[in-house]
């Protein structure tokens, strides 16, 4: 089999997780793998899944193609042209458009992104499903390598410092945590990484990490009741 169970179950829970597809691109997704599993579509547990994630409302028949639009304008290195709004956008948004030069696409928390750039200054974070009107134009892209950032890039590194695709600079932050030593451990190296050094201090534990400051805000928050931000 190309499969195995465990991996079938995983591809399908990673479908249903996504928050970038709809309810009609889910069910044909997942019938694409039940391909390699026929009777698994008769188990409990999927009929139970089905019904817990068939509630998306919002059409994104696009998401697809622009994923398609945007990777071969990376391997072809050509920008993209495109406009980007949403349900709530007002009329001047919904009209503006955005050339840019598209570098990679990566996933966080479910959505599905575009990091581009305008310029040789910063890179830019686009949800995929938000771009209408996408296109690939005629024109050569930006080498990733003008930027003023490139020099020692490491992507698993932006993405980690980037999480929930936080545009701005990053910063080195300290915080303190209490709790079980467990708890913590597993809190701080889920988000930031194995290699995050954690200092055992007289009500808790300390360690010092780098992400963009509006994550970190947030993921302090997240922890409201054990993390405190020092600095």
């Amino acid at each position: 089999r190309v499969f195995d169970l465990s991996q079938i179950y995983y591809l399908i829970d990673a479908v249903f997780s996504s928050k970038t597809i709809d309810s009609a691109q889910t069910n044909e997704l997942i019938d694409r793998l039940f391909y390699f599993y026929p009777k698994l579509k008769e188990k409990l547990y999927l009929k139970n899944t089905i019904k817990h994630n068939t509630n998306r409302g919002k059409n994104y028949s696009d998401v697809f193609y622009n994923i398609s639009i945007v990777n071969e304008a990376i391997d072809k290195k050509k920008k993209i042209r495109f406009k980007y709004f949403n349900d709530y956008s007002d009329k001047e948004q919904q009209e503006k458009e955005y050339i840019a030069n598209p570098f990679f696409t990566y996933t966080s928390n479910g959505v599905y992104f575009a990091v581009l750039g305008f310029g040789k200054e910063k890179l830019y974070h686009y949800k995929l499903y938000m771009m209408k009107d996408l296109e690939m134009i005629n024109e050569n892209a930006q080498e990733f390598n003008e930027l003023s950032i490139s020099n020692n890039f490491n992507l698993t590194d932006y993405i980690k410092e980037h999480y929930y695709a936080f545009s701005g600079d990053v910063i080195v932050a300290t915080i303190k945590m209490s709790g079980k030593e467990s708890f913590v451990k597993n809190a701080v190296c889920e988000w930031f990484g194995e290699d995050v050094e954690i200092k055992l201090c007289d009500d808790g534990y300390i360690f010092s990490c780098k992400a963009v400051k509006e994550f970190i805000i947030c993921w302090v928050l997240q922890y409201a009741k054990h993390a405190t931000l020092l600095t």
